[in-house]
């Protein structure tokens, strides 16, 4: 599975541009500029037999909250640890839900968002602001090396 987006309705920019991102403090990584546009729609579907021996594609519902496991986060290519989506998403930064031990629901489209934000820009404010370091670190303990 991957995470395929649409032409921004900017700048086009190339599947080969990458931008630079800040997800954590003091934490950047390169990041495809495709993924940080506006998600496609998309249709999960399962196949179904048909009484004349043909199959047909049944959409299958998918809520906004998916659940977050070593796997998916592999597949979607994320440029940050499995460990830092759990942190943003204790910290708030990112929509989620921590409803039992080793289980993460995270809301993809809001992840995307947070990449948005923290993306770096040389002539603009920086992101990770000393209040919200500081906040940040107060909700998640100690920064580690990952």
């Amino acid at each position: 599975m991957s995470l395929t987006l649409p032409a921004p309705k900017t700048a086009a920019k190339s599947p080969t541009q990458s931008v630079l991102v800040e997800f954590m403090p003091g934490r950047r990584a390169e990041m495809p500029a495709a993924l940080l546009q506006e998600p496609a729609k998309m249709v999960i579907c399962k196949l179904v037999r048909q009484p004349n021996g043909m199959y047909a594609t049944v959409p299958i519902e998918w809520g906004p909250m998916v659940r977050m496991t070593r796997t998916l986060h592999h597949d979607l290519g994320l440029p940050c640890s499995f460990i830092t989506i759990y942190k943003l998403v204790k910290s708030g930064l990112v929509k989620g839900l921590l409803p039992a031990p080793k289980t993460l629901l995270i809301d993809l489209a809001s992840l995307v968002e947070h990449f948005k934000r923290t993306t770096v820009n040389p002539d603009g404010p920086r992101f990770w602001t000393a209040e919200r370091t500081e906040a940040f670190r107060a909700a998640v303990g100690p920064m580690e090396e990952e």
